[in-house]
């Protein structure tokens, strides 16, 4: 039985777009098209779906208000959100609060966003089987376990970008897609093939890809990478680049893209933090105390950050002396790299 997929856009020509251009999965999926989320919520609570694809900014409700109504009941449905550059924190929110499968930004590549549709149902079979396997039996949860790895990369304040051997884009977490909002420096074309706004480096960037994606296929277990600088157009410092193989278990490797590798994207602009509240709760910080730790951490002097915090210098260095017994630290420098290693989510 074809697997049931639900497509909702409140924009007729994006739906009459993704009809054309997933046609060839009609035999495949049972496709349904629903040009609002109150007409799509109706429809799924009639029967429901086993994925469901939805843009995020809608007028009558958006995307993640209506999944939340869909969560409701209580189904094993695989949901996937399409959302433009400038909704990103969105996006976040919808993987944190729904449990959104997979996000992409648009506009999507028909055979990308299939992939992804794919991928959903595997996942939904994956856990159907948890259910109805015997206990005794050993799961298989390949699904949950890319599910669970989509997760952790979308945690990353480094960009992370999935790509096969012609440099072609299959995959990015939300830090690559807030690299490539800001057009500074890494580019996606119309064929998915990622570009640098200098030529010379989109060639060496390719050449790093073909050599990362051809130790795949001579060796699984080789640790070689290669790094390169990106320049920006707008000077601000260069991006740090890193194409690394990606290897995949053998029971989840397929020749469809063949050999794939992720680039690794750092942003020596953007320095990721941990917000103050979570800086309380990995070092058991009082608020006033994270609250200064912080403000140490962003690079202020310890009497810019009490005057940041709106409290005497006198005070401020008795909050640190007790920053210090309570992280086991004893400088100030110290207890910056400990922040800085810390976990910082995005």
């Amino acid at each position: 039985m074809p697997s049931r997929v639900l497509f909702v856009d409140d924009e007729p020509r994006v739906l009459s777009g993704l009809k054309r251009s997933l046609r060839g999965y009609a035999q495949a999926w049972d496709m349904h098209f629903a040009q609002s989320p109150v007409a799509a919520l109706q429809e799924f609570l009639a029967e429901p779906f086993d994925v469901v694809v939805s843009d995020l900014a809608m007028l009558d409700m958006d995307g993640l208000s209506m999944i939340m109504e869909m969560r409701k009941a209580k189904t094993d449905t695989a949901f996937i959100m399409l959302t433009g550059t400038a909704d990103l924190r969105k996006a976040v929110d919808a993987i944190n609060q729904a449990e959104v499968f997979r996000f992409f930004t648009k506009p999507c590549n028909s055979a990308l966003l299939a992939e992804g549709v794919n991928a959903a149902i595997r996942d939904v079979l994956a856990r159907r089987k948890v259910v109805n396997d015997n206990p005794s039996e050993r799961p298989d949860i390949n699904g949950l376990s890319e599910a669970i790895g989509l997760a952790a990369l979308n945690r990353l304040a480094i960009g992370a970008f999935v790509v096969d051997a012609n440099a072609r884009v299959l995959l990015t977490n939300l830090s690559a897609g807030q690299i490539l909002a800001t057009q500074d420096g890494i580019f996606l074309g119309a064929d998915n093939v990622c570009r640098l706004s200098v030529k010379s480096d989109t060639d060496r960037l390719h050449h790093l890809i073909e050599r990362a994606t051809s130790q795949v296929q001579q060796a699984d277990d080789d640790d070689e990478t290669s790094g390169m600088p990106i320049v920006r157009p707008s000077l601000k410092r260069s991006y740090s680049a890193l194409a690394v193989p990606l290897s995949l278990p053998l029971d989840q490797k397929t020749d469809s893209h063949g050999p794939l590798a992720v680039i690794f994207v750092t942003d020596p602009e953007k320095q990721p933090l941990p917000s103050p509240e979570t800086m309380a709760r990995l070092f058991g910080l009082s608020p006033a105390e994270s609250r200064l730790a912080h403000a140490l951490a962003e690079g202020l002097r310890v009497e810019e950050a009490a005057e940041k915090c709106g409290i005497t210098l006198s005070t401020a260095r008795t909050y640190l002396k007790q920053a210090f017994v309570k992280t086991n630290t004893g400088r100030q420098s110290e207890l910056v790299k400990l922040v800085m290693t810390s976990p910082a989510l995005i």
